[in-house]
């Protein structure tokens, strides 16, 4: 009979033993996962920030833009609603001159991007 018993104790002692090994063993893995998901998160948190910041800068980039082309239809309206002091005379500001100027704005604002390409200052 204390052998039987002897036996079932070993038995029951080896399946704790056995049942603590898996839980670590758990553990360990759980830990490294998260460990994993927080470094991607991070990651992805970056690359957002990235992309946030390029919309920003482009949105900028177009709202200069906008801005520009809206002041040389201004200057272009006003030029085109001048009545003019004799019949052959000339407007002022001749509206090729608005474009070759406007066109001089753009090319000094235009920079060169890492890639290559131009690209406005933000």
């Amino acid at each position: 009979m204390s052998l039987v018993l002897l036996l079932t104790t070993l038995i029951d002692g080896l399946a704790v033993v056995v049942l603590a090994w898996l839980v670590r063993r758990a553990e360990r893995t759980q830990a490294l996962a998260l460990v994993e998901q927080q470094a991607i998160l991070a990651r992805l948190r970056g690359e957002l920030a990235d992309l946030v910041a390029d919309a920003e800068r482009r949105t900028r980039a177009l709202d200069q833009a906008l801005a520009m082309r809206e002041a040389t239809l201004r200057v272009l309206l006003q030029t085109s609603a001048r009545p003019q002091e004799t019949f052959g005379e000339a407007p002022s500001v001749d509206a090729a001159e608005v474009r070759l100027l406007r066109d001089l704005e753009l090319s000094l604002e235009r920079v060169p991007h890492v890639d290559g390409g131009a690209s406005l200052r933000p």
